[in-house]
């Protein structure tokens, strides 16, 4: 399961991957992108 959450306080989204990866975006689009590409780019 993916899972996006708001990083209280920022303007930051942190992404999980339903793979484990995780990353921090300021970019919702550029978030989305990277989620659905799994696994590119996925570690």
């Amino acid at each position: 399961m993916n899972r996006v959450l708001w990083v209280p306080g920022t303007d930051w989204l942190h992404a999980i991957c339903h793979c484990g990866a995780e990353r921090d975006f300021d970019d919702p689009v550029a978030l989305w992108d990277w989620l659905l590409a799994h696994p590119e780019g996925h570690r």
